[in-house]
């Protein structure tokens, strides 16, 4: 087995590692806004290593390999994440309920400990208010 051989299986199996445990974190977390987190993280590492492995086993068999696949991997780190924010976002306007262990909640402005809810700034409920008010 050559050393181009060994850095392409390890690229390969770095990203199977990755997309396997998105999909794990897919179906094993609580709610929608954690289960897109992992995910969103697979696809990017994954997908993007299993990219580059292909890149380094076809370097010097095909003539342009390599530029196309290395804008792919560019564009999947710059749309994953903010794909997955807008969802995230949407969710959170649609009033997709969070999970009931969640601790800090920054979009409302709140930090739930516990049963007890602190209050929001002053300056937040104002802006607020104005918002809602034009």
């Amino acid at each position: 087995m050559s050393m181009h051989e060994i850095i392409v299986g390890f690229f390969l199996i770095v990203g199977i590692f990755f997309i396997i445990t998105g999909t794990v974190g897919l179906l094993r977390l609580p709610d929608f806004y954690n289960r897109i987190h992992a995910p969103t993280k697979a696809t990017t590492l994954g997908v993007s290593s299993i990219i580059l492995g292909a890149v380094i086993h076809f370097y010097g068999i095909l003539p342009d390999a390599g530029f196309k696949e290395l804008l792919a991997i560019v564009f999947i780190f710059l749309t994953a994440p903010v794909g997955a924010h807008m969802l995230a976002k949407a969710a959170y306007h649609s009033k997709i309920e969070l999970w009931e262990g969640t601790i800090v909640d920054e979009r409302a402005g709140k930090k739930v400990i516990g049963e007890d809810v602190l209050p929001r700034d002053e300056k937040l409920e104002k802006e607020e208010e104005e918002r809602t008010a034009g």
